[in-house]
């Protein structure tokens, strides 16, 4: 089924769902005229396909399930995985801003991953699939409060870790926020940005 024959289904779906509830005529005729798409979508010069044919009642059942199986508003998960963790909405936010632009389908050159950009690695061991946006929500929002832990609550160098690795801080002796400054330039930027996208959250 074409993606222009699946919008014209779904459009009379979602009328079909607007009435059938308060018009049970009104719900069997949106019915007959799905059912007409589809005796038309099914037929090629002239030769029905009815192995792959379906009335309308399921493909209703059909779009519900596509529908049921969206992920939940963005927004929600955020605050969701914010009560859970503890950790500020406005914080996930501004590194979520940074790190993806709020593309969940975002793959960076090294190979991170979704909203918060997870590594495989970390994923791994945070037991989360990268790809599914909740699950890399849930995943960076942990390793964030982890952080968070890590440094006494210390946004900067909580932030310096997540982009630096807190390995190479260690490593640096990176120990105070002004010890920041013994980081690449990509993780200083990093830090910097990060902590502006939070205050701009913080006003609204």
């Amino acid at each position: 089924m074409r993606t222009e024959q699946i919008a014209q289904l779904l459009a009379v779906y979602l009328l079909q769902t607007a009435y059938a509830s308060s018009n049970e005529q009104t719900g069997m005729m949106f019915g007959a005229i799905l059912d007409k798409m589809l005796e038309s979508q099914n037929t090629l010069g002239g030769q029905a396909y009815q192995s792959n044919s379906k009335n309308s009642t399921e493909v209703f059942s059909d779009i519900k399930k596509i529908i049921n199986d969206s992920p939940k508003d963005l927004d929600e998960a955020i605050k969701e995985v914010s009560r859970k963790y503890g950790v500020e909405e406005e914080l996930i936010r501004a590194v979520i801003k940074q790190e993806s632009g709020f593309n969940q389908n975002a793959v960076s050159k090294a190979g991170a991953i979704g909203l918060m950009q997870l590594m495989p690695s970390t994923a791994k061991s945070l037991g989360v699939n990268p790809y599914d946006a909740l699950e890399n929500l849930d995943g960076g929002t942990r390793y964030l409060r982890n952080l968070l832990n890590s440094f006494s609550g210390n946004k900067a160098l909580a932030l310096a870790a997540y982009n630096g690795g807190i390995g190479r801080m260690k490593r640096l002796g990176v120990d105070t926020v002004e010890e920041i400054s013994k980081m690449p330039t990509e993780t200083r930027n990093y830090v910097n940005k990060v902590l502006k996208n939070y205050e701009q959250y913080k006003k609204l």
